[in-house]
């Protein structure tokens, strides 16, 4: 009895600040502990579905095609040939 007497006591000893703190910490445990509150580990895509793939071919050198991706008027060309197909 002396024990849990002593117990009581330092838990009673406890700020204000200690209090809400305790709380605070034993809410945020149950809340992420809930199967409502943790999100789902895939994110929703499915894994058994084949995936869309599509590949450009062009029909240039490698310094030209850099050039297009680096040059800002060369690269608003290239998006609206993509758009148009």
């Amino acid at each position: 009895m002396h024990n849990t007497a002593k117990l009581l006591m330092s838990a009673l000893s406890f700020s204000r600040r200690q209090w809400m703190t305790g709380v605070v910490v034993t809410i945020g445990a149950l809340v992420a502990g809930s199967s409502d509150a943790q999100a789902e580990a895939d994110g929703g895509v499915s894994r058994s579905a084949e995936a869309i793939h599509q590949e450009a071919v062009f029909k240039a050198s490698p310094e030209r095609i850099y050039d297009a991706l680096t040059d800002a008027q060369q690269f608003q060309k290239v998006e609206l040939l993509g758009k148009a197909m």
